[in-house]
């Protein structure tokens, strides 16, 4: 039997952040897997705690041998993820069970400096590693962890299910391209939106804490913000972009050099939505948008203009079938099914 443990979550948030949790969880009940609620997600800290052991005691209660739990990964504050995964590592493995966790985030890269980074890194790694399988989101973010000690068996997600049944955003080829900029707008963590390149190019937002005061650019227009699950048709453009940090000459801090280790899960809205994306060249996704012909990879947000002007047409309707090719998968929760079969049927990479 397996099962998925998860805290209830509040569908009518305007962020990606519960998305992607609310679309694991269903990819993995889909499997076969019965649904196990750990705790509400907006209740106090002691309150947290107290229901995470109850639940566990109840579920681990219930293991047999050969079954698999599957939780995700992280959850705030840090003590959660350290009560919720020492508690259920020695319970499963007392049954002979199996403890799966996805990875949506490193939060010891997120939210600590290089001079921390690795010491943070080597004990996330170690909580990890209590596990018997990690799913990470890409062989970069393996090979961090392989590096940083996890004894987990890694395995690779290559980029986040967006389950979604409706339409395609409208998209269009334009040789001045209107590039899509989706999620959360705070200038503290993506500065860079608030000093975006004005020639050769038009910026359309959508997403929460836009300050608009900051802003002096006339080529962009702020177009609202949207639940996940109602945000891709009121989508307009020619490429989601794919960005992160201070600076739009290249992706800096924390949040930008985060992206060469993470899939931020904009790409696979965008994906979902049927829309070529951009990506920087260092980022985990470069790759994949190369290998899969589903966009422009850049190094700077300058050479958007110089890049796209030299895509044709007939090159932009090539990446529009190549992303509608990926989008089949996504958008049914392929991605992760495939992983979860791969767990529960044979070892990890």
């Amino acid at each position: 039997m397996n099962y998925i443990l998860m805290e209830y979550a509040d569908k009518n948030n305007f962020t990606a952040g519960s998305k992607a949790r609310d679309d694991a969880a269903e990819i993995i009940k889909k499997s076969g897997a019965e649904f196990i609620p750990l705790f509400q997600a907006k209740s106090g800290h002691s309150r947290i705690l107290l229901s995470i052991v109850k639940n566990c005691v109840s579920l681990v209660s219930r293991l047999k041998e050969g079954d698999h739990v599957f939780i995700q990964y992280p959850y705030n504050p840090q003590i959660v993820n350290r009560v919720l995964i020492g508690f259920l590592a020695a319970g499963v493995r007392r049954k002979r069970a199996e403890l799966c966790i996805l990875l949506h985030d490193i939060n010891s890269f997120r939210f600590t400096d290089n001079a921390e980074r690795s010491r943070k890194l080597k004990e996330e790694a170690a909580l990890l590693g209590k596990a018997q399988h990690v799913i990470a989101h890409n062989t970069r973010m393996i090979k961090l962890f392989r590096k940083f000690g996890c004894k987990a068996s890694l395995h690779n997600l290559e980029m986040f299910d967006y389950l979604y049944e409706g339409p395609e955003a409208e998209v269009s080829y334009s040789e001045v391209p209107r590039v899509i900029i989706a999620g959360n707008l705070l200038f503290s963590k993506c500065g860079y939106i608030y000093e975006l390149p004005e020639e050769g190019v038009e910026f359309a937002l959508y997403g929460v804490n836009f300050e608009e005061e900051r802003l002096k650019n006339q080529n962009v227009v702020y177009e609202g913000a949207f639940p996940p699950d109602d945000l891709i048709p009121h989508l307009k453009g020619t490429y989601g972009l794919v960005w992160d940090g201070p600076s739009p000459e290249t992706c800096a801090g924390n949040f930008g050099t985060y992206l060469k280790y993470n899939d931020p899960h904009k790409f696979s809205l965008y994906v979902a939505a049927g829309i070529p994306v951009i990506v920087w060249e260092k980022s985990a996704l470069a790759t994949v948008v190369k290998e899969r012909g589903i966009g422009l990879v850049i190094g700077s947000l300058s050479e958007i203009s110089e890049k796209a002007a030299s895509v044709t047409e007939q090159d932009y309707q090539q990446m529009r079938d190549n992303v509608r090719q990926m989008r089949q998968k996504i958008t049914a929760g392929g991605q992760l099914a495939g992983v979860v079969t791969q767990i529960c049927g044979e070892d990890g990479v």
